[in-house]
């Protein structure tokens, strides 16, 4: 029987959540005060708004070649009649008379035409997993509110640069936003991005990631920039066929969201984890200085395995743990 983290987590949120408040002193992020508020308030958005725009805010760039037309600072190497000179080629019967450069004919007696770059910018497509195993913290937040917090630090950014922002954010279904240029039409996709997202202590998924990811590709323009957010706890062959596909005609980035007690387990305490799918029983017995080194040797060998498989798609993998602090958030409880 394969354990995976949401597999050993869910249970243990499901039987012990008192004993996790009372490990760290504090409410579990995810109590019935705090579960049907948003993720983030407006002054948590406020202060992504100010980390996301500063001069030195870091911003990734497109590596391939942008097939959306905008006026812009980036280029791409469609030739046409748009705004920054390239080259001068041959004139051939045809050729628009417009753009002869007369003084090549002057200097040289032979008819080139001016030859332009098409100013185009890259769509930034956000891909936010708010499924039942995001939806675990065990100190400052919740996984998913801090895989939030990245989701709409980019939007804040691809906005500063004029990009046009869409993105999917998988729930029990999926929500889909076309892209959008103003930050007043990508409300929705924000309102939805900061949506309550109570515990599931049931995983029913009806979408994988996999299958998310062959209906992005279809709705991409080429060049576009994706930023896929989650703990990508069911990564499968299906999901990484459709990675490799994604990376031959875009800039994937992955960030992988994971709670610090995934790593490691408490301290004390023995528990009985029962699996969903076919109510097999795991013991873990944190209690055992030995089991629990274990424990943590097979995770970190889990994580590893998960941001080699994704490197070698060719995605820009990052680490991101749920108590790193991007901003400075105000108190939810």
């Amino acid at each position: 029987m394969h354990w995976s983290l949401s597999n050993i987590w869910l249970t243990i949120l499901k039987q012990c959540q008192g004993y996790l408040e009372r490990i760290f002193n504090k409410p579990w992020p995810g109590n019935k005060k705090a579960a049907y508020r948003p993720l983030l308030n407006k002054q948590d958005l406020h202060q992504i708004h100010i980390a996301a725009t500063t001069p030195d805010s870091k911003w990734i760039t497109s590596q391939h070649e942008v097939s959306t037309m905008l006026i812009g600072e980036r280029s791409s190497a469609y030739a046409g009649s748009g705004y920054e000179f390239a080259d001068n080629q041959r004139y051939v019967a045809g050729d628009d008379s417009r753009f002869i450069n007369w003084r090549v004919l002057a200097r040289t007696g032979k008819l080139y035409r001016k030859v332009f770059h098409e100013e185009r910018r890259p769509q930034l497509w956000i891909v936010l997993d708010k499924r039942s195993s995001m939806r675990f913290g065990s100190s400052k937040r919740l996984k998913v509110t801090q895989a939030a917090i990245h989701a709409i630090c980019h939007l804040y950014q691809a906005q500063q640069h004029q990009l046009a922002c869409g993105g999917v954010v998988v729930n029990e279904s999926p929500s889909w936003f076309n892209p959008v240029e103003n930050i007043n039409t990508l409300q929705p996709l924000i309102e939805q991005i900061i949506a309550p997202a109570p515990p599931l202590f049931t995983q029913q998924d009806d979408d994988s990631l996999s299958f998310i990811l062959r209906q992005l590709i279809e709705r991409l323009s080429s060049g576009s920039i994706v930023i896929l957010i989650s703990d990508f706890h069911d990564l499968d062959n299906n999901m990484l066929n459709s990675l490799y596909t994604l990376v031959s005609n875009h800039s994937v980035i992955a960030k992988h969201i994971i709670d610090p007690l995934e790593m490691n387990l408490p301290e004390h305490g023995k528990f009985q984890v029962t699996a969903q799918q076919n109510a097999t029983t795991l013991t873990l017995d944190c209690n055992d200085n030995t089991f629990r080194q274990q424990y943590r040797a097979k995770m970190k060998q889990q994580q590893e395995h998960i941001e080699n498989q994704l490197v070698k798609t060719g995605v820009i993998y990052q680490l991101c743990t749920s108590d790193e602090d991007i901003i400075n958030e105000t108190d939810h409880e």
